[in-house]
């Protein structure tokens, strides 16, 4: 009678086990899960600086109601328009933008920037500022100067993670959220673009081995973003944040494939139609480490209003096919024309079918 009532005992204790083990797994498969990936064409909407938020949204209403040919939107805020008074958010037009993605079933990326869009009250808790000047041309503050912050201060970095974790927690679960860019040792855009003049560099050397420090705070902005966003593609979007810094970015890549091999994603910003894009830095490391990670581009412009930047389509198919990326986010202007993203979906489809070598040789014959 006690051995029958033992083995009862021992049977309901294995079966507790059991249970408590399916439990952990199962918790772990689904902090796991990815609602992703990106792939396909994703529009980027553009931000409310340019436009008034009235636009914005009225433009993606009308986009996203009659442009099937996009998977998803790439939307975005500033830190220092979500958070203008610390502690005190304001979620307004995010909020409006990710409803509209809802109600047409789109996936949308999210971005947050800091940078020189961050907000004025971190400078006044003590945070180092750093002032540079507006290299790039094509921007509408070209020979302006700005004010960034220190990436490594710890003033910054504390009240950047914060706000991170606070977005987390507002969006994260969101199955229409498939990815976040990595963002947080920026001066203007996702990319990782920081000083870029000579004058500057020198000044940057001031602060020690800042080369050291940007690897180790792209580690720990990785791992901030991986912990917070445990179902989204996290976005590098590739860049040379200070010239000569081609061995660096590489050690953050390799950390990033390395711990979260599922998440981690690699982004160019460059793809253009204007020439063979294997000589850009950006597509040289999508090129390199195409088969290790999750990949995808962004045009360097846009066909709507100009291919004075962008160049031909076919080109930009040829060098997007060529390593065979996932997913293309276009400009503002092509994501909105309909006929656009209609052109180029027939001729990437056409194009992937016959294969790069003899794409390649048909545009030559032509």
């Amino acid at each position: 009678m006690n051995h029958k009532i033992f083995s009862w005992q021992k049977f309901i204790i294995e079966l507790l086990i059991t249970a408590v083990i399916i439990v952990v797994l199962s918790a772990k498969i689904f902090a796991a899960e990815l609602f992703g990936p990106m792939e396909g064409f994703y529009w980027v909407v553009g931000s409310a600086e340019r436009f008034n938020e009235v636009k914005i949204l009225q433009d993606i209403d009308k986009t996203l109601s009659n442009n099937k040919y996009l998977s998803g939107i790439f939307i975005g805020a500033t830190w220092k328009d979500i958070e203008p008074e610390s502690g005190k958010y304001s979620w307004g037009l995010l909020d409006k933008e990710i409803q509209l993605a809802h109600k047409y079933k789109k996936y949308y990326k999210l971005v947050i920037y800091p940078g020189a869009n961050s907000p004025e009250w971190i400078y006044r808790e003590g945070c180092q500022a750093f002032t540079m000047g507006v290299a790039n041309k094509y921007r509408s503050n070209f020979g302006e100067n700005i004010k960034v912050p220190i990436p490594w201060d710890t003033i910054y970095l504390n009240n950047f993670n914060r706000l991170i974790k606070k977005v987390s927690e507002r969006y994260s679960n969101d199955p229409y959220l498939v990815a976040i860019a990595i963002t947080g040792a920026n001066a203007q855009s996702a990319e990782m673009h920081f000083v870029k003049g000579k004058q500057e560099i020198k000044r940057l050397e001031q602060y020690g081995n800042f080369r050291t420090k940007l690897v180790e705070v792209y580690k720990s902005l990785i791992d901030s973003f991986a912990q917070n966003f445990p179902h989204q593609q996290l976005c590098l979007h590739i860049a040379m944040p200070v010239n000569g810094m081609e061995r660096e970015v590489r050690t953050i890549i390799e950390y990033g494939i390395k711990k979260y091999p599922k998440q981690f994603t690699i982004q160019s910003c460059q793809l253009n139609g204007l020439r063979d894009n294997s000589q850009l830095f950006s597509y040289r490391m999508i090129t390199d480490y195409k088969n290790l990670v999750h990949h995808g581009f962004q045009s360097l412009a846009g066909w709507s209003h100009s291919q004075e930047r962008q160049g031909s389509m076919e080109m930009a198919i040829l060098n997007y096919i060529r390593v065979g990326s996932q997913y293309w986010e276009l400009w503002r202007g092509d994501g909105m024309s309909k006929e656009i993203c209609a052109q180029l979906k027939e001729k990437l489809e056409a194009a992937e079918k016959l294969g790069y070598e003899k794409y390649k040789e048909q545009l030559i014959k032509e």
